[in-house]
Order: C-alpha cells, then sequence, then structure tokens
C-alpha cells in the first residue's frame, strides 16, 4: 500500500512539471470548431481520448474471452463431475468383482470338498494297496443275444452245443 502511495504521489509530481513547462497556450482546429488551451492540457486530453479508444477496443475481446473462460469452467465442473461418477462406479464395480471372486474361491474350495459323484469309488489306501497301481475300471459289457455267439473278447464264453 505504501508503494501505491508513492508511486501516485510520483505521478503527481511529474504531471505538475509538466504543466509548469508547458504552459503556452495553443490553437487546436478541428473542422470548424477552434480552441485556445494551454499545451499541457491539450496533451493530457489527446492522451486520455487514446487510452478510452483503446480501452473501447480492447473491451469486446476481454467480454469475449471473459464468456468463453465461464463457458469452460462450467464444463470443466461438468467434466468433473461425470468422471466422479464414473470413479464412483468404477469403485463400486470394483468392489462386486472382488465379491464375485471371493464367491467363487469359497465355491471352488467347497467343490473341492465334495466328492465326485462321476469318479469312481476309490478305496482306502492301506500300506499293502498303496504300492499297487490303481484299478482302472472296465467298460460295462452287453449281455449276450439269444441264438448268437459271443466271443471271448467280450466277456462271455462262446456257446458250443446247439
Amino acid at each position: 500500500m505504501l508503494i501505491s502511495i508513492i508511486i501516485a504521489l510520483a505521478i503527481a509530481i511529474i504531471a505538475v512539471i509538466f504543466t509548469l513547462l508547458n504552459w503556452q497556450v495553443v490553437t487546436v482546429s478541428f473542422f470548424f470548431w477552434k480552441v485556445d488551451s494551454s499545451l499541457a492540457l491539450v496533451l493530457l486530453i489527446t492522451l486520455a481520448a487514446g487510452v478510452l479508444i483503446s480501452l473501447l477496443a480492447y473491451l469486446p475481446g476481454f467480454i469475449r474471452s471473459k464468456m468463453a473462460t465461464s463457458n469452460q469452467r462450467k464444463k470443466l465442473a461438468a467434466l468433473e463431475d461425470e468422471r466422479n461418477s464414473f470413479k464412483q462406479k468404477a469403485e463400486e464395480s470394483e468392489k462386486a468383482v472382488k465379491s464375485l471372486e471371493e464367491k467363487v474361491a469359497n465355491l471352488s474350495a467347497e467343490l473341492e470338498k465334495r466328492p465326485n459323484p462321476e469318479a469312481p469309488p476309490q478305496p482306502p489306501t492301506t500300506p499293502e494297496t498303496s504300492s499297487l497301481p490303481p484299478v482302472t475300471p472296465q467298460p460295462p459289457t452287453t449281455p449276450p443275444t439269444p441264438g448268437k455267439p459271443q466271443s471271448p473278447e467280450a466277456g462271455y464264453p462262446v456257446n458250443h452245443t446247439k
């Protein structure tokens, strides 16, 4: 704050010195209009007119950029809300996946504990049978058809008497 007061005071001192050095009266003519005034006042009015014209030229672009910035902030807020929504859905999905994975693991463990109904029952292993190779079940054979001799490979003896 002190610096701004010092700068304002310096500008005021420079303006007073400029006015004292440029006290001559000049005539300004513009079309049919003529004004007699001090040179310092004419220069200050010209400077103020230039600043005003510059501000008027700058103002539409400034307003346009402010509106664009406001629109971009609104879009950004909407996108952040959407991103947060997607994050929340992703977290919920991850929790659901973990829950399902746990269920699958529990069901797999439970299934491994149950005996397989399709597999033949395994005889209990004892020290005498543990060294023997496992018994593989034979495929079921069809019963003999009356009147047709069966081969010994089918598991039934061939009846040679008729």
